[in-house]
């Protein structure tokens, strides 16, 4: 983000904010078999935890960015409702667990790209829908909980 702020500042040129998830979901819409009912972007956040959201087909959202602790029950209610395609690199946490489920599908190597980002950068340069390069910020879902290191370095 500071690079790209820093850029369109020296150059004066607009910034425009592409959320990860998104970008993630256009990504996977370009597979042959990805076009389920709902796509589920999973970002491993540590533990048994991933930052994800749920988008219908026209890439609308359908379930807000939330972080969410995996168990056999987090995703039911979505699963309830139809296919829905989980990929992205907290997928792997997932899968075992909503594998047998029939409405789960997954999609293996699919990574945030720069390459699926342009359709999204370019529709909101077309309406204006420009960042404040001054006070513009990542979106981070959970604050930064510094800890004590277990081992002492001295």
């Amino acid at each position: 983000m500071a690079t790209a702020k820093g850029l369109c500042f020296a150059l004066e040129i607009p910034l425009i904010g592409v959320p990860t998830l998104e970008t993630m979901s256009r990504t996977a819409l370009q597979f042959p078999g990805s076009h389920h009912r709902f796509l589920c972007p999973l970002i491993d956040a540590r533990r048994m935890e991933v930052y994800t959201c749920i988008f219908d087909e026209n890439l609308s959202v359908v379930r807000e960015l939330d972080a969410v602790i995996v168990d056999e029950e987090s995703f039911l209610p979505d699963l309830e409702k139809g296919p829905v395609l989980f990929f992205g690199d907290g997928m792997p946490k997932i899968r075992p667990l909503l594998e047998p489920h029939a409405n789960a599908f997954f999609l293996e190597g699919i990574i945030p790209s720069s390459l699926f980002m342009a359709k999204t950068a370019f529709q909101k340069f077309k309406a204006g829908d420009f960042e404040d390069v001054a006070y513009a910020e990542p979106i981070y879902y959970k604050d930064f909980q510094p800890t004590t290191p277990r081992k002492k370095l001295l």
